[in-house]
């Protein structure tokens, strides 16, 4: 099994930001983790803005937002901003 093939990782899904349209790879060259928020409702906590990369989309998804790791891995997966603050400890 390659790491393409492991479920924990977030598809290369297409999205439309503020910039037009990109797609999650784009997002993660910048090696750093990135909260993908589809819904526009969704904030970083207190503290995380330095470590956290905020990207607001569109997309075919079935999740709301989505925190993901550089190497695409999902760190949390949610549908309110409370379920992030939760998992992040905020």
């Amino acid at each position: 099994m390659s790491g393409l093939d492991d479920p924990t990782r977030l598809p290369d899904l297409d999205l439309v930001t503020a910039t037009g349209p990109t797609r999650v790879a784009e997002l993660l060259r910048a090696g750093h983790a990135v909260l993908l928020d589809l819904t526009g409702d969704v904030q970083l906590p207190p503290g995380w803005a330095d470590h956290v990369d905020l990207v607001r989309a569109k997309a075919d998804a079935d999740f709301a937002a989505a925190l993901i790791r550089p190497d695409a891995a999902v760190s949390w997966r949610g549908e309110t901003p409370l379920d992030l603050q939760t998992s992040l400890g905020a």
